[in-house]
């Protein structure tokens, strides 16, 4: 017998006023204010409900951007077609990134903390269910950056060839020019010219691991509170492939 479920959420972002602003994989944007108790839709009347990434603008954060599409490769998981933008805190939400990003899925953006015009996205190949989506046009795998708004975009770093994409992506909420990003079976990188050029950071990672062969997805986390160093953290999968002693707990093998 089928049973009815809530399906699994794509992206959540909280404002300064508490609003919850969820991102369903493929059911759209749902908002709780605080005290209501009640998740309202958002965003049933247009073209894409698969949500891959939310971001709310430091400086303004009336400013949300959605990116479409599941970026998690399942084979349940559905491409978008671009950026959405909300300018009222999450209640309306317009399509602003024209024929950017159809047909690929949104892993995350980021937002520059000094402008809420000037965005990033980690873009990574779509899905249609258990199908692969091929994009059409201005939807290259990679890390990309709109200064307008999300109405247009430049390709900062292309995906390698072997690679699916971009998995995820920070910014230094201290200093904005320094941006870290990763790729599907490749490397962490790190920019510290606002995304102009990039270099590998994988200095101290498993000796013997191929992070091709799974291929590995990097997901990564910033800290840097005032005053402090920046701490990234890192959470991945890889695979020893000479079967050396591990690095790491948990025995040879895939961690």
């Amino acid at each position: 017998a089928l049973t009815p479920v809530s399906g699994r959420i794509g992206a959540l972002a909280i404002r300064k006023n508490g609003r919850f602003i969820l991102g369903a994989a493929q059911g759209g944007i749902w908002t709780m204010d605080p005290g209501s108790g009640i998740w309202v839709p958002r965003t049933d009347s247009l073209p894409s409900l698969a949500t891959g990434a939310l971001e709310v603008a430091p400086s303004n954060d009336q400013v949300v951007y959605d990116g479409t599409g599941e970026g998690a490769f399942s084979g349940d998981s559905y491409s978008g077609n671009g950026i959405l933008k909300s300018t009222d805190g999450g209640t309306t939400w317009v399509h602003v990134s024209g024929d950017f990003f159809e047909g690929v899925s949104v892993a995350r953006l980021a937002i520059d903390p000094t402008n809420e015009n000037h965005v990033y996205a980690a873009i990574i190949r779509g899905r249609g269910g258990a199908h692969r989506t091929t994009p059409p046009i201005h939807s290259t795998y990679g890390l990309w950056e709109s200064k307008d708004g999300g109405v247009t975009w430049t390709l900062l770093k292309a995906a390698p060839g072997a690679s699916l994409g971009a998995t995820d992506l920070r910014i230094d909420p201290i200093t904005p020019s320094v941006l870290y990003a990763s790729f599907m079976g490749d490397a962490i990188y790190k920019s510290t010219d606002s995304g102009a050029t990039w270099n590998p950071i994988m200095n101290g990672m498993p000796a013997f691991a191929d992070f091709t062969a799974v291929p590995t997805r990097f997901n990564i986390g910033l800290s840097h509170p005032a005053g402090h160093d920046p701490v990234l953290y890192a959470g991945f999968d890889w695979v020893n492939a000479a079967n050396a002693p591990p690095t790491v707990p948990g025995g040879p093998g895939a961690h």
